[in-house]
């Protein structure tokens, strides 16, 4: 048994699937439609449950493949194209949300500065206090960030919003996105290590699932999990975006690493590694140099932060945001 949200907000059901499917086959399902099943707690769009991929298919070919019209559980545009009504889900254009990303961005200009700002300040400033502070920063980011997730999300669809939003994931989704964001972290720093690509496949896989953590309600592994499934069949797309919306930050650690190896290389010198006395000497002031770059890729960050975060969140709604939520 299955519980959808329709396009006008309200949930129907319980129906069963086969019920479910004659709603897709008529137009009042999509791939982007909310559901639920009996005994889960999480919603989630259509095309990202399999024993509906074939009835989605069939929705797709049985109508035009440009735009159709379309009912309750369609868009607000009141048009969805074959790929949406498919198991492919919806299509996610990258400069479209990057251009109605910049556009979320100068119309509430404050807002998200101010928010980004508190956002970046807090870890920023425990930094400062030593381990314990910058442990804490760390441990308290996901939170954080989740919150400006949950503001900026709200603006993208537009909806009333304020700087008490930040604060959200302090309340009842602090934990989902305390283990999100450490987990992720800590794989995905870890696979940086290894090469890049490792590390680089895995920040693309998982970035929406801070914000399924914080703005669409699900637990760590769910989080994780749907985000993994909706980037797999547009993984380049995805990381397209990302590239795009980050380029600052993507940029400037690419100089970090160039620099980085030159420090090194300098440290052991052209003659392979220097002796234990000199390593020692001269590890004070490459210990130094890295903590400058950290300090201005950290600025960067921050420069780049409050026009990735739009972007960044008007592909996350295109992909999972409900029915209601879509633009016209």
């Amino acid at each position: 048994m299955f519980t959808m949200i329709g396009g006008d907000g309200q949930e129907y059901g319980p129906v069963t699937a086969e019920q479910l499917r004659e709603w897709i086959l008529d137009h009042r399902a999509n791939g982007r439609t909310l559901v639920r099943a009996e005994g889960e707690t999480e919603w989630k769009p259509l095309f990202l449950r399999p024993e509906f991929a074939e009835t989605l298919t069939e929705a797709a070919r049985l109508h035009a493949p440009a735009a159709v019209p379309t009912g309750e559980g369609t868009g607000a545009g009141g048009q969805e194209t074959a790929a949406e009504a498919s198991g492919a889900g919806p299509s996610l254009r990258v400069l479209d949300c990057v251009s109605r990303g910049w556009g979320t961005l100068t119309r509430h200009p404050l807002l998200i500065l101010a928010a980004c700002f508190w956002v970046w300040l807090l870890p920023t400033g425990l930094a400062f206090l030593g381990w314990p502070g910058a442990l804490t920063g760390w441990l308290i980011s996901g939170a954080l960030y989740g919150g400006l997730c949950v503001l900026v999300l709200d603006l993208v669809r537009g909806q009333p919003s304020g700087s008490g939003r930040v604060w959200s994931g302090f309340r009842a989704r602090f934990l989902p996105c305390l283990l999100v964001w450490v987990f992720t972290d800590v794989a995905i720093q870890l696979g940086l290590m290894l090469l890049l690509v490792p590390g680089i496949s895995l920040a693309v896989m998982w970035a929406f699932s801070l914000p399924l953590a914080a703005a669409g309600g699900l637990d760590f592994v769910p989080a994780l999990r749907a985000s993994w499934q909706a980037v797999w069949p547009r993984f380049f797309t995805v990381l397209g975006l990302l590239l795009l919306a980050f380029l600052p930050t993507v940029v400037f650690a690419g100089y970090s690493l160039v620099a980085t190896m030159r420090l090194v290389a300098d440290l052991l010198g052209p003659g392979g590694p220097a002796s234990w006395a000199v390593l020692i000497e001269r590890f004070p002031d490459l210990a130094r140099q890295a903590a400058e770059l950290g300090l201005q890729q950290h600025a960067v960050w921050l420069l780049n932060l409050p026009f990735a975060w739009p972007v960044l969140m008007t592909a996350y709604d295109d992909l999972f945001g409900t029915a209601r939520s879509r633009r016209a």
